[in-house]
């Protein structure tokens, strides 16, 4: 069972001192240990985590963004002539 720690009657004494050292208002508070290990919680995270980085790996950066740019400009660029050696 859940309750929120923030109207005054919704929970009881000990309830209230857990939300307190929780950080107050609005966090909710847990009258059991939970139903995931911490093994299985790290599982999850490492998993979540990779997920997350293939995600950004799979989108340009800004540094490729501009190299792309940069590339289009020079190929509008006229191509340079050879200038004549100087005579002495």
């Amino acid at each position: 069972m859940q309750k929120l720690a923030w109207r005054k009657g919704d929970i009881d004494q000990d309830g209230l001192h857990q939300a307190l050292v929780n950080g107050g208002a609005w966090r909710s508070v847990l009258d059991h240990a939970g139903k995931i290990s911490a093994e299985q919680a790290k599982m999850k995270a490492e998993l979540e985590y990779e997920r997350y980085r293939l995600l950004l790996d799979s989108q340009p950066r800004a540094v490729d963004l501009d190299f792309a740019k940069a590339v289009t400009e020079i190929k509008k660029l006229p191509n340079p002539t050879k200038s004549k050696p100087r005579k002495k």
